[in-house]
């Protein structure tokens, strides 16, 4: 077998908007596709994702977030994935998710401090490969680094 290390350089873009209630993004995060003549050879699709969702209060303690994500690549069916979060005084996050006609899942957040969230994740596939993979199960952690910052809001949601 004749492998060969080389470089791949490449580019994304995107944009992202959000207010206090709302978020709206698009990107590429390979915009340069990898082509060859070779037939064995690993090829770069350009993927293209939109994120739209929000959070909305439902009683004094509990908000809802609900989002949709959507990604598309030549040669692929578009995914769609819908998720759907409550979250409980700002502090537990108990959410659900579900990748159309492929997946569905659950997670499970809670903000320790208020720089540090540790979460689990689990997906469980609805296809065929399932017969070959038992689903995936995730260890979750996010850290703010900019807390102190007096423009940075916590909780974040987005």
């Amino acid at each position: 077998m004749n492998v060969q290390n080389q470089i791949n350089p490449n580019v994304g873009f995107g944009v992202y908007y959000h207010d206090e209630h709302f978020f709206l993004g698009l990107s590429s995060p390979r915009i340069l596709e990898k082509s060859s003549t070779n037939p064995n050879a690993y090829l770069e699709q350009r993927h293209y994702f939109g994120i739209i969702g929000g959070v909305f209060p439902v009683c004094a303690k509990w908000k809802l977030r609900p989002s949709i994500q959507v990604k598309a690549t030549a040669g692929a069916p578009l995914s769609t994935d819908i998720s759907l979060a409550g979250i409980f005084n700002d502090k537990l996050w108990i959410g659900a998710m579900n990748r159309w006609n492929a997946a569905a899942g659950g997670f499970l957040q809670y903000q320790i401090t208020r720089q540090f969230r540790l979460g689990l994740a689990s997906e469980y596939g609805m296809t065929a490969i399932r017969n070959y993979n038992n689903g995936t199960f995730e260890v979750l952690m996010s850290y703010d680094f900019n807390y102190k910052k007096t423009d940075v809001k916590s909780p974040r949601y987005f």
